[in-house]
């Protein structure tokens, strides 16, 4: 029988065993206190953590940097990032967990504390400071192929960057070889009265800079999305049974289209049902050749080795499978009950 009827407020009255028992276990015995309620349980997600930021700057180029004075940042907020001799001007791309994993697969084995530090959140003068300098942009790049040209030297300045706090130019340009650059840096120091670094670039980057429009209609993916410019090769055009066009498969780098690259994962699929060559097929009317493979549909087009006959046959690769066993145990394939154009 309870010792206590519930009216004196000490929450005992008409309990179980049980549950007396458990209200006994949440007294503090050696103060005679009931325990602290933790009112802060399920708000450690918003404790701010030394954490790696994704960062983006003109152009879509991107840097990881530490949240070390571990602000509280979001998405899209303009930060002030630590960079040799001063400091630029970006904002938040990517932040969190799926910000470290990016930062370990670009960058296997970096340490994170070799990474530099966000300084602070952008304030009105950073940004000021950022935009008049980003007004000397196109000016600075018109300027610097002047020189350029004037020297008669053979590269293609394509971009150029002011940084943020105004005291570095960053001339990016492309060339087909090595370019003796010594006296175009003199003559931009002079003319820009700044620090100036020339930093040569691949052709896919030079376009990613400048950006334009695609066949498809539609930006370029490598300046507006795309921050890898992995190599495109031949035979993801081969794999997907494109002409071998130059003028079509070429985006305007000059190089192959980054986009052969987005399906070939799904052909290179199709192609495991296929067998490793495609064979002549026998059949009571003469040779099957085959003309072309159909991958997606799963289908192979042959013809009959016959000038005087044009008859073309879709066959699924299933059925060129079994017809195939058929010829190798010496049976020949009846074309009668081949579905033909």
């Amino acid at each position: 029988m309870s010792c206590c009827s519930g009216g004196c407020g000490c929450g005992k009255g008409n309990q179980t065993p049980a549950q007396e028992q458990v209200f006994l276990a949440q007294l503090d015995t050696s103060k005679g206190m009931l325990a602290t309620h933790d009112w802060m349980k399920g708000l450690s997600d918003l404790r701010v953590e030394d954490e790696i930021l994704e960062v983006r700057f003109k152009n879509n180029r991107k840097e990881f940097y530490r949240n070390s004075r571990m602000l509280r940042i979001n998405k899209d907020d303009r930060v002030v990032v630590d960079v040799d001799g001063g400091h630029d001007l970006g904002t938040v791309s990517l932040s969190g967990e799926l910000s470290k994993q990016r930062f370990e697969k670009k960058s296997p084995g970096e340490e994170i504390n070799s990474l530099r530090q966000v300084y602070r959140i952008a304030n009105e003068n950073d940004i000021e400071t950022w935009l008049n300098a980003r007004k000397n942009d196109r000016s600075g790049l018109l300027r610097s192929r002047e020189l350029a040209s004037s020297l008669g030297l053979e590269m293609n300045i394509s971009d150029v960057e002011f940084r943020g706090d105004g005291k570095k130019v960053t001339i990016y340009y492309t060339a087909n070889g090595r370019v003796d650059f010594r006296e175009l840096l003199k003559l931009c120091m002079s003319e820009f009265r700044m620090k100036i670094e020339m930093k040569q670039i691949g052709a896919r980057q030079s376009a990613a800079r400048v950006g334009g429009i695609g066949s498809c209609g539609r930006e370029l993916c490598c300046s507006t999305w795309k921050t890898e410019m992995n190599s495109v090769k031949t035979e993801s055009a081969r794999k997907q049974d494109l002409s071998l066009n130059a003028s079509r498969l070429a985006g305007q780098c000059g190089k192959l289209k980054c986009c052969l690259n987005y399906e070939l994962e799904t052909y290179l699929e199709a192609w495991e049902s296929f067998p490793a060559e495609l064979i002549n097929l026998e059949t009571d009317k003469g040779i099957l050749k085959p003309q072309n493979a159909d991958v997606l549909k799963g289908e192979v087009h042959y013809a009959l080795d016959n000038d005087k006959v044009d008859i073309r046959y879709n066959i699924s690769i299933d059925q060129v499978k079994q017809y195939i066993s058929m010829n190798k145990k010496g049976k020949l394939v009846k074309t009668g009950s081949i579905p033909a154009d």
